[in-house]
Formats: C-alpha cells, sequence, structure tokens
C-alpha cells in the first residue's frame, strides 16, 4: 500500500504535467495573464521569461515524480534502505522549487523569483560556458548578469529563499503545517551525507546491517504524497487546464489519498496533518 500509494499520486501528476504542457493557457488562467504582463521579457529561444517559468515549475514536478517511481521501486524491492529516504529527500527539493514559482502572488514576482532560481543553479559555474538546448553558448558570467539586470530594468527586488534547502523546508511545512519542515529535512539530508545521526536510524546495532525500518518508509512516503498532492492542486489552481485534466488529476489524487488514509487505519498510522 505505502508504494501503490506514492505511486498513484505520481502518475496523477505526471499526467497533469503533460496536459498543461500540451493544452494551449487558458484565456482567464492565472498562468495566462501573468505572460500578458507588460513586464514579461522575451528570451532567446524565442518565447517569454515567465514561460520559461512555466516550464521549470513542469520539469521540476517531472523530477520530483521520478524520484518518487524510484522510491516505489526500492521499497517493492527491499533491497535499498538509506537510498529510498535520499531519494524522498530528492523528491521534496524538486517540488519545493515548483512550489516555489507556482507560489507568486503576480508576474513581476514570478519573474523575480525565476531569477532568483536562475541565479541558484548556476552559482556554483561562475566562470564556465552554458550550452542552449538549439546549439549556442553563451558565458554563466554573462547569463547571470543578464538574468539580474532583467529585474533592475523593471526596478523589481530579488526574492530570497531559493536554496534549494529552504525550499524544500518550505513545501513541508506548507504540505503538511506543524510538521517542523527544518528538522524532516535535516533528517533527509543526514542521510543522504552518510552522517552517523541519520544512517543509525537504519541501524539496530553498530555491527548488524541496514534495514529500512517500516516507521520510516510510511513516513517517507506520506511526506512525498503530500508534496505532490499540494504542488498539483497549486498547478491546477494557477494553469485552469482542461475539465477532463483537472477532473483526472482529482480522481487520482482522492484514489491515493484514499489509499494512505485506509493504510493509516489498519497500521494505527498518525498522517501529517
Amino acid at each position: 500500500m505505502i508504494s501503490a500509494s506514492v505511486l498513484g499520486v505520481a502518475v496523477a501528476l505526471e499526467e497533469l504535467t503533460t496536459s498543461i504542457a500540451a493544452d494551449s493557457l487558458s484565456d482567464d488562467s492565472r498562468a495566462a495573464f501573468d505572460i500578458a504582463w507588460t513586464g514579461n521579457p522575451e528570451n532567446a529561444e524565442g518565447s517569454t521569461h515567465l514561460e520559461s517559468a512555466h516550464k521549470s515549475m513542469r520539469t521540476m514536478c517531472r523530477a520530483a515524480t521520478d524520484h518518487m517511481r524510484a522510491f516505489v521501486q526500492g521499497i517493492r524491492s527491499r533491497r535499498t534502505t538509506v537510498a529510498n529516504w535520499t531519494l524522498a529527500r530528492g523528491a521534496l527539493e524538486s517540488f519545493g522549487g515548483a512550489h516555489y514559482l507556482v507560489g507568486t502572488r503576480d508576474a513581476a514576482q514570478l519573474l523575480s523569483r525565476y531569477v532568483a532560481t536562475i541565479l541558484e543553479e548556476t552559482k556554483y559555474n561562475k566562470g564556465q560556458t552554458l550550452a542552449y538546448r538549439y546549439g549556442d553558448t553563451i558565458s554563466v558570467d554573462e547569463y547571470r548578469l543578464g538574468a539580474m539586470a532583467i529585474l533592475e530594468e523593471r526596478g523589481i527586488t530579488l526574492e530570497s529563499g531559493a536554496s534549494p534547502t529552504s525550499l524544500a523546508r518550505t513545501v513541508i511545512e506548507d504540505a503538511a503545517p506543524g510538521s517542523d519542515g527544518k528538522a524532516r529535512y535535516s533528517q533527509l539530508s543526514a542521510v543522504a551525507h552518510g552522517q552517523a545521526p541519520g544512517v543509525h536510524m537504519f541501524m539496530p546495532e553498530e555491527t548488524g546491517s541496514i534495514t529500512l525500518p517500516r516507521a520510516l518508509a510510511v513516513d517517507a512516503a506520506h511526506i512525498q504524497i503530500a508534496c505532490a498532492q499540494l504542488v498539483g492542486t497549486e498547478l491546477v489552481d494557477y494553469f485552469s487546464p482542461s475539465r477532463l485534466a483537472t477532473e483526472r488529476w482529482n480522481q487520482l489524487r482522492e484514489r491515493a489519498t484514499a489509499t494512505v488514509l485506509r493504510h493509516a487505519r489498519e497500521a494505527g498510522d498518525q498522517l501529517p496533518s
């Protein structure tokens, strides 16, 4: 049931993002209003920066669901342990980025946050060359300066809090209020980094084998599902996809939720509030 519920919501979110990408924007959607903003700058790919921000939202969701699929395989095979915990961390970081971009109040803030993600993603590539997908190249330093200039020209302040750590903590808190996103993310990171406090959760004895306690598997599954459902609902609110796509998302999301709730009742587990 753990793996089925995780996979169910991952499939639902994949279908939703695919539908959003394939269909034209609804004229009365927030997404369409943002694209129509007069301050929306053109980019080198022949579209606009806010359209690129929309693509980033969908890409981040697909990265998250890919992590979730791998998590499911690990749970079902019973052959991986701490790796499943690390996959959950990757999913939450990806969801954090999508949540950061889609949760904006207007086009100007979306542009600011999009630039913030660009600067965060390229901060370790200074002095290098970036290749566009269509073949041209650009200096990373020039790319960063150009991104910041977009905000300066429009008098927009650069948003803060775009680090993967900050974004993951925020999406955890927003998906499961009161769950202490900082503590949860720290546990996930400790395992990914091979730190003793994290890894020892999986080791009953110092000389024993690494195992995956059921409580940890359930906790990792539940928080991924909660974040996926939050971000998926935000995408629906923002893009206003077709009635068919929206109904399909709601149907699959509710099915996954029902599976989780049934599992929790049977096992006596506590879901995040």
